[in-house]
């Protein structure tokens, strides 16, 4: 079911930019499941937003609105609330590979992602549409576990240039006179 608000923020874009419903509605109703992790409060503001920074009816609708609600994330100051999470290790998902055998002897491999079950991690970078489980339940059913590392804390997201270059052995890149970023490596030992 496509949420009132999601129509109401649709509508008012189709009036803004001139669009005929009849040939962008349906292009707008299927991208809305890819757009359910996007909250209820969210719809109204962004209208303005993709006022502003569109200069015409997206080619990708998806992609932009995606985009707005990132500019809308960035202005609101939203971040997502990370909770400790055993299960997930904290990423609100998790994937898994099976092998299944197609024929006698040949084996494909299949792979699938689930939201973790035990946590909220996973909203507002995933939608609903993917399926809930816990890392045991998937194992029970013949799936090899891939759970990923922590999250790195907020601090540690930057990384200084001067970092790396302080890691390499300060060669300049003669074409464009900056410190050369990649290590000298010795061949033939």
């Amino acid at each position: 079911m496509i949420a009132k608000e999601y129509k109401d923020f649709c509508a008012d874009l189709v009036r803004n930019f001139d669009k005929d419903w009849a040939k962008v509605g349906l292009k707008v109703d299927f991208g809305y499941q890819f757009l359910e992790h996007v909250p209820l409060n969210a719809w109204k503001p962004m209208v303005t937003l993709a006022v502003d920074h569109w200069e015409g009816w997206p080619r990708n609708w998806v992609r932009a609105v995606k985009e707005i609600y990132q500019l809308w994330k960035a202005q609101e100051h939203i971040e997502r609330s990370v909770t400790d999470c055993e299960k997930c290790n904290g990423n609100g998902f998790f994937s898994g590979t099976k092998m299944v055998e197609v024929k006698p002897g040949i084996f494909v491999s299949y792979r699938h992602t689930w939201r973790c079950a035990a946590c909220r991690n996973w909203f507002g970078v995933m939608g609903e549409k993917i399926p809930a489980g816990y890392p045991l339940e998937i194992k029970s059913q013949g799936f090899e576990i891939d759970i990923y590392q922590k999250p790195m804390p907020k601090d540690q997201h930057s990384f200084d240039l001067t970092q790396l270059v302080n890691m390499t052995d300060h060669r300049v890149n003669q074409k464009t006179d900056r410190p050369a970023i990649m290590p000298l490596r010795e061949f033939g030992d």
